[in-house]
């Protein structure tokens, strides 16, 4: 999915994925008010219900209302450990006589 601009409340936000902040702050609210489950929430924000966990943990934590980022991969470089040298010329095989 390409980003995309919207605009809402008066602000306009750059948005990459299905939710923008406002969204954020409804499920957030909904949340609050224990009127809806996380399943129902999560089916009317077209997202996955462990998404709104996600958010709702994030709150629970920070106390204000959770800003979404720009999608990326982990910055860790486990990856890289996982190749065993094997960039570094270490794959060679040789033969045992």
């Amino acid at each position: 999915m390409r980003a995309r601009w919207i605009w809402t409340r008066g602000s306009r936000f750059f948005i990459y994925g299905k939710l923008d902040p406002v969204k954020v702050a409804w499920i957030i609210r909904e949340k609050e008010k224990h009127q809806l489950t996380t399943q129902v929430i999560a089916e009317r924000m077209g997202v996955s219900s462990v998404w709104v966990k996600k958010l709702w943990r994030r709150y629970k934590i920070d106390g204000r209302i959770p800003e979404l980022k720009k999608p990326d991969r982990r910055s860790d470089r486990a990856g890289d450990k996982a190749t065993g040298g094997i960039g570094e010329g270490g794959g060679h095989v040789s033969k045992i006589l």
